[in-house]
């Protein structure tokens, strides 16, 4: 009892270092999962999105930044890369993802120490510069534009025309690849610009106004 007419207030209990860590830590697993769903959406979304470019590029290109070890930069190395993230942040249980086939060190592109979702979003930026030498119109990956693409267009579009769930033709590198106007789908229209392309060598003017050999809408 304290002095007649004032009431004791219990105080509070100290907090302790260790009590403020233990406070803290689920804020901080908390961020590590938003960050790590972040990265899977990531890696998700850019898998859906970006095209699968399948050219040659230069030696340094691919040992930078072919993290899975098929000898070609493409989505495929973006997802392993989040993989790779989500799993640093996890403190590195159980070893790195399977798809890694390069050493971490590689895979830390920024050299900081860990991989993070920085290194990701330079490979997805490398991915797209690199594959800037996929060639306009070559449907079967071989670098070349010729009459075989055209006949691998009408394969593609008697696919794309045909029931859904079917595979697309052995021929076509990927998808994206047939779609020459870029609006998301592959139709008569894609067919005929792979014939200008093929045949006549370039592009109509209307649609290819800086003479390319891009369609403009895909720049």
């Amino acid at each position: 009892m304290g002095t007649a007419g004032v009431v004791d207030t219990p105080h509070p209990p100290s907090v302790t270092k260790t009590t403020k860590r233990e406070l803290t830590m689920p804020k901080t697993r908390r961020f590590a999962t938003v960050i790590a769903a972040a990265l899977a959406t990531f890696a998700a979304t850019y898998a859906s999105a970006a095209p699968n470019y399948t050219c040659s590029y230069p030696a340094s290109a691919i040992s930078s930044y072919d993290m899975d070890g098929d000898g070609v930069l493409t989505r495929d190395d973006v997802s392993c890369l989040a993989e790779v993230a989500v799993w640093d942040m996890g403190n590195s249980r159980g070893g790195p993802p399977s798809c890694l086939a390069v050493p971490l060190a590689t895979a830390d592109l920024d050299g900081n120490g860990s991989v993070t979702i920085i290194d990701v979003l330079r490979e997805g930026r490398a991915v797209d510069y690199f594959g800037e030498c996929a060639t306009y119109g070559d449907l079967n990956g071989d670098g070349l534009t010729v009459v075989s693409d055209l006949q691998c267009m009408n394969l593609t579009l008697t696919w794309a025309m045909g029931p859904a769930g079917q595979p697309p033709p052995a021929c076509l590198s990927s998808i994206e690849a047939a779609d020459l106007n870029c609006d998301g789908d592959i139709t008569v229209v894609d067919y005929q610009l792979a014939g200008y392309v093929v045949i006549q060598g370039q592009l109509n003017s209307q649609i290819d106004a800086d003479a390319n050999g891009v369609h403009d809408a895909c720049e």
